[in-house]
């Protein structure tokens, strides 16, 4: 299992956060810190099954690909509606 720590959250400004490929289990709440964060890319993460609704932070979150997760695109686009 690979685990990204508190360090990697602190306020740094991502637009794109590429994790492909990297046999991630779970992206913590701390992902919602990234408020700069436009593109999500996870492609390739078997083991990931959910995300964090503290992804609804990231206000200039525009995409997330997901292929080949186990994440439900319900999921996903729930993340994308207002509230």
């Amino acid at each position: 299992m690979i685990t990204l720590g508190l360090a990697f959250w602190s306020p740094i400004v991502f637009e794109d956060l590429v994790l492909v490929n990297n046999q991630i289990e779970t992206i913590p709440d701390e992902i919602g810190r990234l408020t700069k964060l436009q593109e999500l890319v996870l492609d390739g993460n078997s083991r990931l099954s959910d995300l964090p609704l503290s992804l609804k932070q990231c206000a200039d979150l525009r995409h997330i690909s997901a292929d080949k997760t186990n994440i439900p695109k319900e999921k996903i686009n729930s993340l994308f509606e207002c509230v």
